[in-house]
């Protein structure tokens, strides 16, 4: 991510406090924005600003770390720690991004940040592509085609057609000024006839993908990049 990850800590313990708030400061992609020592002043702020990340603890006086997940709407990214493992799958129950059973190294600690930076650089992609679009000239006019919408996109000899989610789009375009431009956003080429966008393959066989119950082949010169960008948990 280019900006700093804003981040809290949800922590009645001083010990455990000033630990993690020494290990956010190691780490430059970290802004360290507010502690506190009970769950509700966190609540409270968090109402009012914007927040990436959560250091959570679950045992604290009064709301627990548990009533807090439960009375937050669209929470921020949370990663929990505890010195009680039994509260795991509670937390996860909560859709929180990673555990941190105390005492936790300052490598746990970063492999759990690691994780939530993916997670949130997931996020920012899919609402750059959600909100992207491509301009392309049908007959005698240009139509703007927004990248959600495409299903997937089809080389036709001098063309290319664009099945979207309510119609398919005819254009005189080459399959590599195609690629150029959706170059920067979630779609990958599958064969030489086929650009698809990663997000809404629903199934990978051994040469081919469903998208919307269509298989569609994956060519055998494009499988290693296509399988590189699947391995890295685009999907």
């Amino acid at each position: 991510m280019s900006r700093l990850i804003k981040t809290i800590i949800v922590e009645d313990e001083p010990p455990a406090r000033m630990k993690l708030a020494s290990f956010i400061k190691r780490k430059d992609s970290m802004l360290l924005a507010e502690t506190f020592i009970n769950a509700e002043s966190a609540l409270k702020y968090i109402e009012k600003n914007n927040v990436d990340l959560i250091f959570l603890d679950i045992c604290m006086d009064g709301m627990s770390g548990i009533d807090f997940l439960e009375s937050v709407v669209n929470p921020p990214m949370v990663i929990i720690t505890s010195a009680y493992q039994e509260y795991a799958i509670k937390g996860y129950e909560y859709n929180v991004c990673d555990y941190l059973l105390k005492p936790y190294s300052f490598e746990r600690f970063e492999k759990a940040v690691d994780k939530a930076a993916n997670v949130l650089c997931l996020d920012a992609k899919r609402e750059k592509d959600d909100k992207a679009y491509i301009l392309v000239k049908t007959e005698y006019k240009m139509e703007k085609i927004y990248l959600d919408d495409i299903i997937y996109i089809e080389g036709m000899k001098d063309y290319l057609r664009i099945h979207t989610k309510t119609r398919k789009i005819m254009t005189l375009r080459t399959f590599s000024s195609m690629e150029n431009e959706l170059n920067d956003y979630s779609f990958v080429r599958i064969h030489r006839s086929f650009i698809v966008p990663i997000k809404k393959i629903n199934a990978v066989l051994k040469d081919s993908v469903i998208i919307n119950n269509i298989e569609l082949p994956i060519g055998r010169s494009f499988k290693q990049i296509f399988l590189e960008k699947v391995n890295k948990g685009s999907i």
